[in-house]
């Protein structure tokens, strides 16, 4: 182009001077950079809507993974609240010991603790024991969730239960923080706000209803462990072995129905890890 508008000056008598291309040089560049940079605040608010809702997006999948829990903690926190009420604590108390304590059979058996006269130390070390297995359940997910700050871990670390870990536990992919924090914060609402509405409604429950919410505990981890017991036969082994234990402790009473639990889970669970370690010792002896 530029060699075809030298040779039309030179045909018209003109001197070829590339004045005229010079210019269009000094302006180019101006305006590329123009563009360019048009082109980069267009970018960087692509980015920054992309990067927004991809983290809404990653805590609200935390709030619909969390619904059916939600759901399901209703009966039993309005449970809790009616036999909070009947075992003499105040509205405060109630919801106190639900936003804090937050442990569903650590509650129901602090109320059983309470309404025996039972002492604070007895209720703490018992709570202690009971919940002991949070110390595995985060140990868990640490290495599940992606790295983040350990304030940030510390959070929703205490949202952490049984069923929220057995949801977080069987998603394949690594986990985030914002993710943890949707699934734990509809379950923690959950049980707050019902716990508070069984102690405020508990006494107008019809009686049919109330012995109905007696056993809504025990369905909900039956219906979170069948699903694990058909993917698993260790884990099928294993609650069977400390139903096993359990029932037998009981029969026997060789302890207390609380230490009964705790004991038989304990040993169920070594004794499953040591027959599915043998097991797994055996088949390295065969291959080798």
């Amino acid at each position: 182009m530029r060699r075809k508008y030298l040779l039309r000056i030179r045909k018209k008598g003109g001197p070829a001077c590339p004045f005229f291309f010079e210019e269009r040089k000094k302006e180019r560049p101006a305006k590329i950079a123009g563009i360019a940079k048009e082109f980069r605040g267009l970018g960087g608010k692509a980015l920054r809507m992309m990067s927004g809702t991809r983290i809404a997006g990653r805590f609200l999948d935390g709030i619909q993974d969390a619904v059916p829990i939600a759901i399901g903690y209703i009966p039993i926190a309005l449970t809790y609240g009616f036999i909070a009420k009947s075992t003499g604590l105040s509205l405060g108390e109630c919801l106190l010991m639900s936003l804090f304590v937050y442990a569903g059979a650590s509650q129901y058996m602090a109320l059983d603790m309470i309404g025996k006269h039972i002492g604070s130390l007895e209720i703490i070390f018992t709570t202690f024991i009971v919940n002991i297995r949070h110390f595995l359940m985060s140990a868990s997910l640490n290495e599940k969730v992606e790295k983040d700050h350990p304030l940030k871990k510390a959070i929703y670390a205490f949202g952490v239960t049984d069923e929220t870990f057995s949801v977080a536990a069987v998603k394949n992919e690594k986990l985030t923080t914002l993710y943890m924090y949707g699934l734990n914060v509809l379950a923690y609402f959950s049980w707050c706000l019902f716990s508070a509405v069984g102690f405020i409604i508990g006494s107008n429950i019809p009686g049919v209803f109330q012995d109905g919410m007696s056993i809504a505990l025990y369905a909900m981890f039956i219906g979170l462990l069948v699903p694990s017991m058909k993917k698993s036969g260790k884990v099928l082994f294993l609650a069977g072995s400390a139903a096993f234990l359990n029932s037998f402790f009981q029969f026997c009473r060789i302890v207390s129905p609380g230490w009964s639990i705790v004991i038989a889970t304990l040993a169920a669970s070594v004794f499953v890890e040591y027959v599915f370690w043998l097991k797994r010792k055996r088949g390295k002896v065969r291959n080798g």
